[in-house]
């Protein structure tokens, strides 16, 4: 039987008493909870009202931010305490603001900072704070400042929120954070390999067989060609800026198989000390853009794309099996089967080759020129 209009309107007023008295319940416990306790009582009644300023960081930025963290925390005049949250799993991001004003807060308790321990180097490390508030008190008074680490679980990512300071003045911590951040990047003058994973761009820190001048096959006019352009260039590079020349240069290495190219690409970003190498290949050299502006924050640098031709096909959509315009080149004989870009040293990023630490594409490389084969033999038949 359905209900009649009067029973209606009892089950929406009495809907309507149970979810006030639901988030009544939950104010109440969330103003006596330890961490919404601790957070009112370091900032006080007045900053209280304050706005939460936030940034949003990339997550393979997370170990310079603890870097610069650390050498901040460290500076004279700066007192500063370090508490850990500990939150229940699938309650969702936490956020400064919840923890000022106790609304929507999931049973949060006070615990010892979670660390996470992340590579600063091949053989290196430095746990990183995962969730922590910073108590602090300064010139500009008191504030509190939240980190939290990407869950890509949780649906949040690498973040500092303020909360305590008029808007100005937080946002100039946040800057002091950036300074600090790039200042000691542990990304500079390193070798560095891209990848693309659930939580966004991973960098790892690959270890390249040593490789000398005599491991490289090629003839030595067309090394003594490679060497001018890159390790040359590095190393007039600042007669060559006094002199208002560009720095940017790019240079591509292609031929078949055994041809040297792997060997002159290790060899010459061996020689680079003090260049931060880039290296891209297969499914990460979509990340070409992003790498490139990383590269601008730590020049000199060098990017190294393998397979090249997966970035300079037609941007246009196509279907799977209908060639880009290199791959068609390659299909009717007027290239070869494979290049290698290799970019040297600048103080701006250009676009170079892979350094040949391990092949992942291969087989990839192997499926294509099956299918270009086919095709020519299809061809052939009709």
């Amino acid at each position: 039987m359905p209900a009649t209009d009067e029973e209606g309107h009892e089950f929406a007023r009495a809907f309507r008493t149970f979810l006030t008295w639901v988030h009544e319940d939950s104010h109440h416990g969330s103003r006596q909870n330890e961490v919404v306790h601790l957070v009112r009582e370091h900032l006080g009644p007045d900053r209280i009202e304050r706005s939460v300023v936030v940034r949003e960081l990339a997550p393979f930025d997370h170990v310079n931010l603890q870097v610069a963290l650390d050498a901040w925390t460290a500076e004279p005049g700066r007192d500063v305490t370090i508490r850990g949250i500990a939150t229940p799993p699938h309650f969702g991001p936490l956020s400064l603001q919840q923890l000022l004003h106790g609304d929507g807060l999931p049973p949060v308790r006070l615990s010892a900072p979670d660390l996470v321990d992340l590579p600063t180097g091949p053989d290196r490390t430095v746990a990183c704070l995962k969730l922590a508030l910073l108590l602090v008190d300064d010139a500009r008074g008191r504030f509190i400042v939240l980190i939290k680490s990407a869950d890509p679980r949780e649906g949040n990512g690498l973040s500092v929120e303020i909360a305590g300071l008029p808007t100005p003045l937080a946002q100039g911590v946040l800057r002091e954070l950036a300074q600090l951040r790039s200042k000691h990047n542990v990304y500079r003058g390193q070798l560095l390999e891209l990848n693309a994973g659930p939580a966004g761009i991973t960098i790892g820190f690959p270890v390249l067989p040593t490789t000398v001048r005599g491991d490289v096959v090629l003839p030595e006019p067309v090394l003594r060609r490679v060497e001018r352009h890159t390790l040359d260039i590095a190393a007039r590079r600042h007669e060559l800026q006094l002199a208002g020349q560009h720095l940017k240069r790019g240079l591509l290495l292609h031929g078949p198989p055994g041809t040297g190219k792997t060997h002159t690409t290790r060899y010459v970003i061996q020689q680079l000390a003090g260049s931060t190498i880039f290296l891209l290949s297969g499914r990460s050299l979509h990340l070409v853009g992003t790498v490139t502006q990383l590269a601008r924050d730590l020049q000199p640098a060098v990017v190294v794309l393998e397979d090249v031709d997966l970035v300079a096909e037609d941007r246009g959509v196509r279907p799977w099996f209908e060639p880009g315009p290199l791959r068609a080149a390659r299909r009717d004989g007027r290239l070869g089967r494979r290049r290698r870009p290799a970019v040297p040293p600048h103080d701006e990023p250009g676009g170079p080759a892979r350094a040949g630490a391990g092949r992942p594409a291969g087989a990839r490389r192997r499926r294509r020129r099956d299918r270009a084969a086919r095709r020519r033999r299809a061809s052939a038949a009709v």
